[in-house]
């Protein structure tokens, strides 16, 4: 580790010497130090100068799908922390799957709630937008649901992603209007429950759908999606209460039973197995744990499920001996 990027405010509540030549960067420490011109010379060589000598500048060139971009650590069955080694590969395939099948747009403003170390937040509220020249408006609390619902009206953000429970704190604090401008709502992490969803549609005009990951799937595999009303005014029934949604573009499931590895029966619940080019490289330094999860390219997510007659991911249960409380598991 050379640079470690930081806040006074967390260092005061756990106070850190870096050693060992590192450095230490306080972000309050940078707000305000790029002067206009260096804005505006960013901004022109970030315009004039071809792609590739940007790249071979930055070192961009240097870098390959399978190089390590992240580690992530989560809670497994046994309490014990796990690195998932996410690359530049796994979190680049999930973001064009997200954006080619969740009718995501470069003129779209995102709300980013999630914190970054959350595989939800790293991949889709920090590099997605980064990656496909999309709008994010931040903030850092979660569970300040009047200061996000004012943050929200004053931007017009059409995207949100959340969880169930940072739900509730916008439900309690947020002002009628706040999310008007959403478009699109999606909560992971947890289960949405179809009566939080319609009190939140309720309030504010905006319906909450379900969609599903795994941080060691760089995470999303399965979205609802808004219904759309067609030309003709006909609607086109894309969202499944009680579901988590469609695969998205690239990701494939498996729905195998839980002690003989054979398919299940169409409709039957069993071990939801993923495949795509988003699973995750290995546990950092844990090869036979590594093995127990990935057999053929397929993720053995520890969740019970069946897909349903349309396609939809339908969650009926979890086998591994964890829960989870606000998105955080729980061993």
């Amino acid at each position: 580790m050379r640079t470690i990027v930081t806040a006074r405010r967390f260092l005061s509540k756990l106070p850190f010497t870096p050693g060992g030549g590192r450095r230490l960067l306080i972000l309050e420490d940078t707000v305000g130090k790029a002067s206009g011109w260096a804005k505006v010379r960013a901004y022109a060589r970030a315009l004039a100068i071809p792609i590739g000598m940007l790249e071979a500048w930055l070192g961009c060139d240097r870098r390959c799908p399978d190089d390590l971009s992240t580690i992530v650590f989560s809670s497994g069955s046994t309490g014990a922390p796990k690195g998932v080694e996410l690359t530049n590969g796994t979190i680049v395939a999930n973001i064009q799957s997200l954006v080619t099948f969740g009718d995501i747009f470069p003129e779209d403003r995102i709300l980013g709630i999630l914190p970054f170390f959350h595989s939800f937040g790293y991949t889709v509220t920090l590099w997605a937008p980064l990656t496909q020249g999309i709008s994010v408006a931040y903030y850092p609390a979660p569970r300040q649901g009047r200061e996000i619902g004012a943050l929200c009206r004053r931007h017009r953000s059409t995207i949100m992603l959340s969880t169930a429970t940072f739900l509730c704190f916008c439900l309690k604090r947020s002002e009628q209007g706040d999310f008007s401008s959403i478009r699109f709502l999606v909560c992971g992490a947890e289960k949405l429950p179809p009566s939080l969803a319609r009190e939140f549609q309720g309030r504010f005009g905006v319906l909450p759908i379900e969609g599903y990951g795994c941080t060691e799937l760089a995470p999303v595999t399965n979205i609802n999606l808004p219904d759309r009303v067609l030309p003709d005014g006909k609607t086109l029934w894309r969202d499944q209460p009680g579901s988590v949604g469609r695969m998205v573009t690239g990701c494939h499931a498996l729905i195998l039973d839980p002690d003989t590895g054979e398919p299940m029966p169409p409709g039957e619940a069993g071990m939801i197995h993923i495949a795509g080019a988003n699973v995750m490289r290995g546990y950092h330094g844990q090869a036979q744990k590594t093995a127990e999860v990935i057999n053929n390219s397929y993720y053995r997510t520890g969740d019970v499920g069946y897909l349903d007659g349309r396609g939809h991911l339908v969650i009926a249960g979890r086998l591994s001996r964890i829960a989870k409380s606000g998105g955080e598991l729980v061993p």
